[in-house]
């Protein structure tokens, strides 16, 4: 792997964390890749350019500890990413603005569908010209133990200390004015930093508005994320009000919603570590989809 970054053009920490075995694959490795699919998705990379910068170039990413909270760019603090990516997923964790970004991510997918993608990834060239001609790396990567039988399984069921992504959402099936409340259910999707599925809720809570549906959808989320042993996590949801109340910034004025956001606000106070961010709905279609699921089983 430390073969095929340098083909691209990366140096320093990104090849020293593939040498030692902590990147693994060559993949965008944000909880949301923005690569189109027409140029080949989280997988394709541009070889970085002597001269101003590419979108889809790979950059280092300060992961599990991000820089503000003192990471270092170390080994074992890193992840691969896209430029662009790495450059939104900084800007939905604070807060900014991303409406520029996903422009770039639309012009390029206009741009592949253009030109009649696919064509050779840029990456494949690279690495195969380096491969041909640069001698092997004098350095091996560091060999891991083999795990035994049943130790994937037990890492989930008591995961060790680090960063897990947590998706909510929380929904009803709609009403008129002056209506009686209707059904709603909430979808829950735990995760690794490494996107690998720890658990996940997909269930109906009865009648409900949305925002209800929605803090019960974050309040089942943390709740699951304690009882699996998590003590850092970045959530995401796509409901800006609960964002907003929770994290402070505003205030709660239905009433309706202060125990929720009291018990809310509580579980965090457990958590060494909770990022709560907004996130556009289209990157919430894991859990909105649960939510649509247990709502389809009242057919």
């Amino acid at each position: 792997m430390a073969r095929e970054l340098r083909a691209l053009g990366v140096k320093g920490t990104l090849v020293r964390a593939a040498e030692l075995g902590y990147i693994t694959e060559l993949k965008c490795g944000m909880p949301k890749c923005f690569c189109p699919e027409e140029w080949g998705g989280a997988s394709y990379f541009e070889r970085r350019p002597t001269r101003s910068w590419s979108d889809w170039e790979p950059t280092h990413k300060h992961f599990p500890i991000p820089k503000r909270d003192g990471g270092k760019a170390t080994p074992d603090n890193t992840v691969l990413a896209h430029r662009l990516c790495n450059r939104l997923d900084y800007s939905l964790s604070n807060g900014r603005s991303i409406e520029k970004d996903l422009a770039r991510v639309q012009a390029a997918r206009e741009s592949a569908a253009a030109a009649n993608l696919p064509h050779p990834a840029p990456a494949a060239e690279a690495v195969a010209e380096v491969a041909a001609h640069e001698p092997p790396s004098p350095r091996p990567p560091r060999k891991r133990k083999p795990e035994p039988p049943g130790a994937e399984a037990e890492a989930l069921a008591a995961p060790k200390r680090g960063y897990f992504l947590l998706n909510t959402d929380g929904g009803n099936l709609g009403r008129g004015p002056g209506e009686p409340l209707t059904h709603a259910a909430i979808g829950v999707v735990l995760r690794t930093r490494r996107l690998i599925p720890v658990a996940q809720i997909s269930e109906l809570i009865g009648p409900a508005t949305h925002n209800v549906a929605e803090y019960r959808a974050l309040i089942a989320g943390l709740t699951l994320a304690r009882r699996h042993g998590v003590r850092q996590i970045r959530a995401y949801t796509d409901s800006e009000l609960v964002v907003e109340q929770v994290n402070g910034r505003s205030a709660v004025r239905q009433a309706h919603l202060n125990e929720l956001h009291e018990v809310a606000t509580g579980l965090i106070a457990h958590f060494q570590s909770v990022r709560l961010s907004w996130v556009p709905r289209e990157m919430n279609a894991e859990a909105d989809q649960l939510v649509r699921n247990a709502l389809a089983s009242l057919d």
